[in-house]
């Protein structure tokens, strides 16, 4: 019986269990885990082929191709295969396309396609970003590629819990809590970029008090934004006597909850993560729960977690830092590249973030009580989030509950960005730039007053989704705003396509015969449609959110081709109501996947 929410890999399962009872029957050893399928470069050698024939070729002393012919001659029928086919090593398989294309046609029209597959409780902690300037690029390839990962886990049957950690006891913080002390103003503008202006201007401020050169150049540039406050922050910090020893004792007055510091680092913090939520709501992000690092300073929970780690603690003039031999006695695996000691403390008692990081772990696994975490954070905090996991397993916690998936950052064609000296492009300015230049495309068209944002949001998605989270991502303006092939709107365009037939054929048929569904075109959309499930498992077993956008492509590639070579509303009856059928089909698989993606679908465009 095939699995309506995934036939293709039930054939897979019952062909990789028969054949494995085959084998273990003629007396070779083979499980049936060992049998994997890909699909075939010739449709002419069948849709999918395994190549156990050169095992079984070995054992049986044969030819590969007579032992395939023995094991298929042995072989019990398999619905949903026509037949096999033994080339060299390759035991191929010919699917009955057909009988797959009416489970994958109702499946699709029905949203059941690679839905509900796993159950379980899960959290994806994404974005993070912490407060002190604007959601930046790189910050915005977090949120999408976290919010798509847990999409694609709530879509294969996970309840998921979304939560961002606000970092506000680090010193960047402190950064900003000090010139807003300094020029005690109202915000001007969007919040969030208002207070990134400051951070930077008290950041470079402090290299130029300490003589850094850089710094004036820096200072230069920032400037512009907004001259006013610049040299006023500018000038407080040159008549301080040592700014930097200002910032350290406001976040120890932080962390140890004074309310004078309390109030000025918390309420500025809020703020920005105010500016940081218009933004993410803009491109289809949300969170369940903000978790503010302070409050698991000041509720005790940090604390409380240092003292259960107390027996692999050491102490260092005050600091202190786990110890990585006491951790290998205690049996802990830890990673050969890690150093032999990372500090939880500094010498004057506050917490480092790997320490709140550590504490935040006990509370999603113990307090919160997911199953699983995925922790979507650069690529360049990996060592740290090897120390955690080493913390975690310390305090007696399985460490694969807690899953990194690391992105590589985000870089600008002029070098990286950093928002201590004032360089990003920021989500805003991308969105809003791609929002001109999607109004001029949809300029005097009959499509509603929302396409544009539509079209932006799917824009701006696709470019930071497209390629695979460990490898860089160049900023370029053509990326984003690209509305052709490869991109949003492309995908988007297919999806209206798609929905223009069906408004124009005016109804959709319940009876439809499969079989007329005859050309390679028709029988490659079905195949397409039917490798949902497995790239949804894929996208997370791999940490590749990007494979749901690359085979959205690839089936909008393939259904313009359709739509440009295939007549549907001319075509006979019977075949036309077959071909309206797998049109439904088409757009409602392909909707998923821009749902999952967060590419805004449009009946219009």
């Amino acid at each position: 019986m095939l699995d309506k929410r995934d036939p293709l890999s039930s054939i897979e399962l019952a062909l990789s269990e028969e054949i494995s009872r085959v084998v273990n029957d003629i007396g070779i050893s083979l499980d049936k885990r060992e049998i994997k399928f890909d699909e075939t470069p010739d449709r002419s050698l069948g849709h999918m082929g395994t190549s156990i024939g050169f095992k079984l070729a070995k054992e049986m002393r044969r030819s590969p191709e007579a032992a395939l012919k023995e094991i298929i001659e042995r072989m019990n029928k398999i619905e949903g295969v026509e037949n096999f086919i033994a080339k060299g090593g390759y035991l191929n398989v010919k699917l009955d396309v057909p009988l797959i294309s009416r489970e994958v046609i109702e499946a699709a029209t029905k949203g059941h396609l690679g839905r509900g597959l796993f159950s379980g409780n899960v959290m994806v902690e994404h974005t993070s970003a912490n407060p002190v300037h604007p959601l930046h690029i790189g910050s915005g390839r977090n949120s999408v590629i976290g919010d798509t990962l847990a999409r694609i886990l709530s879509f294969i049957g996970y309840n998921v819990r979304r939560h961002y950690l606000v970092n506000d006891c680090g010193l960047q913080s402190a950064y900003i809590a000090l010139g807003k002390s300094i020029i005690n103003d109202k915000p001007k503008g969007k919040v969030d970029h208002w207070y990134g202006l400051i951070y930077a201007a008290v950041n470079q401020a402090i290299e130029l008090k300490k003589g850094n050169k850089e710094a004036e150049e820096n200072l230069r540039r920032i400037r512009e934004r907004d001259p006013e406050l610049v040299d006023s922050i500018v000038s407080r910090i040159m008549n301080m006597e040592d700014p930097e020893k200002e910032v350290y004792e406001i976040l120890r007055r932080y962390q140890k909850g004074e309310r004078e510091i309390k109030s000025l680092l918390r309420s500025s913090a809020e703020e920005v993560i105010g500016g940081f939520m218009q933004t993410l709501r803009r491109i289809g992000v949300e969170h369940d729960e903000y978790d503010w690092e302070s409050d698991m300073v000041w509720s005790g929970l940090v604390e409380k977690v240092a003292l259960m780690l107390k027996p692999y603690v050491s102490v260092d003039d005050g600091a202190m830092y786990l110890d990585m031999n006491k951790a290998r006695e205690k049996g802990v695996k830890v990673p050969e590249n890690l150093p032999d000691r990372f500090y939880l403390s500094r010498s004057d008692g506050t917490w480092l973030y790997t320490m709140t990081d550590i504490a935040y772990s006990y509370k999603k696994l113990v307090e919160i009580g997911v199953d699983r975490c995925y922790n979507v954070i650069g690529a360049e905090q990996t060592m740290e989030q090897q120390q955690v996991k080493v913390g975690v397993a310390l305090l007696g916690l399985d460490p694969d509950r807690i899953v990194h998936l690391g992105y590589e950052l985000v870089s600008l064609a002029e070098g990286e960005m950093s928002g201590r000296r004032g360089i990003y492009i920021t989500v805003d300015e991308v969105l809003d730039e791609t929002a001109k230049r999607a109004s001029k495309l949809v300029a005097g068209r009959d499509v509603g007053e929302d396409v544009s944002e539509k079209v932006t949001v799917g824009a701006f998605r696709y470019a930071m989704l497209s390629i695979d989270p460990k490898k860089k991502l160049q900023f370029s303006w053509n990326r984003v705003l690209n509305l052709e092939e490869n991109s949003g709107p492309f995908i988007q365009y297919s999806y209206t396509r798609a929905a223009s037939i069906l408004r124009k054929a005016g109804y959709i048929p319940e009876e439809y015969d499969t079989s007329l569904l005859s050309s390679r075109l028709e029988e490659d959309l079905v195949l397409l449609m039917a490798r949902i499930p497995k790239v949804l498992r894929d996208s997370v077993n791999l940490l590749r959110p990007d494979l749901i956008v690359q085979h959205a492509n690839e089936m909008a590639k393939k259904f313009n081709k359709f739509y440009e070579e295939i007549p549907v509303i001319s075509s006979e009856k019977n075949i036309r109501d077959a071909r309206l059928k797998l049109v439904e089909a088409f757009k409602e698989s392909l909707g998923s996947l821009m749902d999952i993606a967060g590419i805004p679908r449009m009946e219009r465009m």
